[in-house]
């Protein structure tokens, strides 16, 4: 955390405070889930292509955070205040994210993830 945020790391783990869910690991990263909505609360981000890879280096990693995109969907969705009935936005803008990465790493993309839809 201390490599991405710097002295701001403290922020996100205060941010996290004591709730497990906010302090375990998003799956197949370092990041911890904290890091999610507070790309959206402190940092202004407003999709997950801005959380993914602009506010943390989920989209950086190896598999260009496809893996753990549908997970942090459901954490951004909370963040940002979208109720259930508002899945739609959450669903376009996971599509978003992955079109984004289909763009600009199109073997790759396809490779991990299958077809873009």
């Amino acid at each position: 955390m201390l490599d991405v945020y710097g002295v701001r790391a403290a922020e996100v783990l205060d941010f996290a405070g004591d709730d497990q869910q906010f302090r375990a690991r998003i799956p197949d990263s370092v990041a911890i889930a904290a890091e999610v909505p507070f790309a959206v609360r402190a940092e202004m981000a407003e999709t997950l292509t801005d959380v993914f890879l602009r506010r943390t280096m989920l989209g950086v990693r190896g598999d260009l955070g496809l893996g753990a995109l549908d997970w942090a969907a459901g954490l951004t969705r909370t963040a940002l205040g979208w109720e259930p009935g508002h899945v739609g936005h959450v669903a376009a803008d996971t599509a978003d994210y992955r079109q984004s990465v289909a763009r600009y790493h199109p073997g790759r993309a396809v490779a991990m993830s299958g077809p873009v839809r």
